[in-house]
């Protein structure tokens, strides 16, 4: 398709932006279901809450599927998703001992204290359910980037994408300058309540992604047996996110997009100087929530980055984008500089002897940030073929470093893909990369006039993100993610596919293929969400029934939670039959099943529920080798 054919000038030539207006119904819905996701997802509070995470997937499935059904042209990109689940999905493949002790040595071990020294097999993931689990929501993410960036080869589409994420800026912007910070009760929005129930500033009833990435261990002693329990730490909340940098990242992936839209609107219709100051407003507004009220440091350096990347991009003038473009590198500079430092503080503070800077490297070592990426390259380094497993950062975090505090993330995306997923995953990390820097420096060189004034905002939020990655853990929460891979598509789709591209050897995999296949498996991929959605709302059932226990033997006025630990058994109980490598549901069982033996008052009934937990603590090591919750007889432990 040559420039002729599009009204923006600039578009750079290849097939991309068709400027038919008359699309399969199918492709349409699949773009207004995205378009509203990315709307509602970042200012829905709870984004990173069992429902609203189920609702999101439902949407990004949906959406993919209406895709999948009406675009009928070659689908090289449904490849990706598939190839990279199918890598990931080899961390749950049983191995040998032997096998196993010589790739992933820290799994190895993990399973053999599960389950003694004779134990002959075993898997790369500590927690195959777990890991399964995550490799499904990044098919379901990557299936997004793919639909995204067919569907932004067509103009209407591209605009109206850009325009939801354009007033999703609008959106978040607007409710962290309405709302700010969490009040000193821990109360968000005015209305949301954060503050837990046994700690003031820890939860025990929230998960990881609800939390500020880390936690306090309690101990508790029941029925003559001890376990500890993790309470997350609650996150200081801003605007309608539970933790302040993921406001920034949120911020980051958005803003710059809808400041691009501006200028491309107002181009010819108002005075450039208007045009600047209309677009100055809103980004010192972003900076000053973030840097100053939100206080989140990486955030403001990667919202400036974000920032500087755009003004590079639709810069004009000969010397006005040379000025850009030097602002840019100093900001990629000094983020590199940053990481690099962190990098030297933890692994060469052992030989780094010059007493003028022991005060300040140890300031650094004590930062949390550094002490979970060190966790993280650690785990890399005892690990490094194909890593622990997904989403086993959490339950290896303990084994590295042993104190009452704990990490669920390593506040750097690059580094816990390492530790997770060793060098199989790297290597996806550097492919996905690679295709996205290409796709850039196309763009950079061929598009100009106003489609590269329109879509420089999806680079500069990819450069922000790809910055603010290495310093927290932003594609862990959904919201987040999923505005990740909106922004990934349409970066991807801003120049067509190379020749090179069309013909490589997939093109002779026929095209119904890899649409059937993504199809089917993103179809399996949202039946399972449903299920893990209703074992999420049973394990938070259990939760609130111990920590209801918990509080009646410490607060006589309260009332008794027996029948609500029995209710709670039973539902869980029914679950387990169809979520039976859920090693959390069984954990908590067992739990349950203890603080019910407490409240037995005839010594038969109280042996009965003893035998029951145990046998529920013996299930969860048989599918999990690294179980936090199991409980322990005191007089063993003495």
């Amino acid at each position: 398709m040559t420039n002729s054919h599009s009204p923006l000038k600039g578009l750079p030539r290849g097939d991309v932006l068709a400027p038919s207006s008359r699309r399969p119904f199918a492709e349409v819905a699949a773009c207004w279901v995205l378009s509203l996701a990315a709307i509602i997802a970042p200012t829905v509070v709870g984004c990173s809450g069992t429902w609203a995470k189920l609702g999101l997937e439902a949407a990004m499935g949906l959406g993919v599927l209406l895709w999948l059904v009406s675009d009928r042209r070659p689908m090289t990109l449904a490849l990706m998703p598939i190839i990279v689940a199918g890598l990931l999905s080899l961390q749950i493949m049983p191995l040998s001992d032997d096998l196993l002790v010589s790739i992933a040595p820290i799994s190895a071990g993990a399973w053999k204290l599960a389950h003694g020294m004779n134990r002959s097999w075993g898997t790369a993931a500590v927690d195959p359910a777990a890991s399964i689990a995550a490799v499904r929501s990044l098919l379901l993410g990557l299936a997004v980037v793919a639909a995204v960036a067919g569907l932004g080869r067509y103009q209407s589409h591209r605009r109206r994408l850009l325009a939801a994420l354009s007033v999703s800026a609008l959106g978040i912007l607007g409710l962290g300058l309405t709302f700010g910070p969490a009040d000193a009760n821990h109360i968000l929005l005015g209305f949301v309540d954060l503050k837990g129930v046994t700690l003031p500033t820890h939860n025990v009833l929230i998960t990881p992604m609800q939390s500020a990435g880390g936690g306090v261990r309690e101990t508790v002693d029941v029925a003559g047996f001890r376990y500890f329990v993790q309470a997350a730490g609650v996150g200081d909340g801003f605007g309608s996110y539970i933790y302040s940098n993921h406001y920034a990242n949120a911020l980051i992936l958005t803003l710059p997009v809808g400041l691009a839209g501006w200028l491309w609107i107002s181009r010819g219709r108002l005075p450039l100087a208007g045009r600047l100051l209309a677009v100055l407003v809103p980004a010192g507004l972003g900076i000053w929530t973030v840097a100053v009220r939100a206080e989140s440091r990486a955030g403001t350096l990667s919202l400036l980055l974000g920032f500087a990347a755009l003004a590079a991009l639709t810069a004009v003038g000969q010397w006005s984008r040379r000025i850009a473009y030097g602002l840019f590198a100093l900001l990629a500079a000094a983020t590199v500089a940053i990481i690099g430092l962190l990098v030297f503080a933890f692994t060469a503070a052992g030989g780094f002897t010059i007493p003028i800077f022991h005060e300040r490297l140890a300031a650094i070592l004590s930062d949390p940030r550094c002490i979970a990426a060190n966790v993280a390259i650690r785990m890399f380094r005892a690990s490094p073929i194909f890593g622990t497993g997904l989403d086993s950062y959490r339950l290896i975090f303990p084994r590295f470093r042993d104190d009452r505090f704990g990490l669920y993330y390593a506040h750097n995306e690059y580094a816990q893909i390492l530790a997770e997923t060793g060098l199989v995953g790297a290597a996806i990390v550097l492919w996905l990369l690679t295709l996205l820097s290409w796709r850039c420096f196309r763009f950079c060189r061929d598009a100009t006039g106003d489609y590269r004034l329109l879509n420089a905002g999806p680079w500069a939020a990819v450069a922000g993100t790809v910055a603010h990655s290495a310093f927290d853990w932003n594609l862990h929460l959904p919201a987040n993610a999923f505005l990740a891979c909106i922004v990934a598509g349409l970066a991807y789709s801003s120049v067509p596919p190379s020749a090179t591209l069309k013909s490589g050897w997939w093109s002779l995999i026929p095209e119904w293929l890899p649409r059937f296949l993504l199809g089917a498996t993103c179809g399996i991929a949202l039946l399972y969400a449903c299920r893990d959605g209703v074992s999420a709302a049973v394990e938070r059932q259990l939760r609130e029934a111990i920590v209801a226990d918990r509080i009646f033997g410490r607060s006589p006025g309260a009332q008794p939670a027996d029948d609500s630990l029995r209710l709670a058994i039973a539902a869980g109980v029914a679950m387990v039959h169809w979520d039976e490598g859920n090693a959390r549901l069984m954990t908590l069982l067992g739990q349950a099943n203890l603080h019910l033996a407490h409240r037995s008052t005839q010594d038969s009934e109280r042996s009965r529920e003893i035998d029951a937990a145990t046998s529920w603590f013996r299930r969860a090591t048989a599918v999990c080798a690294a179980c936090q919750g199991l409980a322990h007889p005191i007089s063993s432990l003495k």
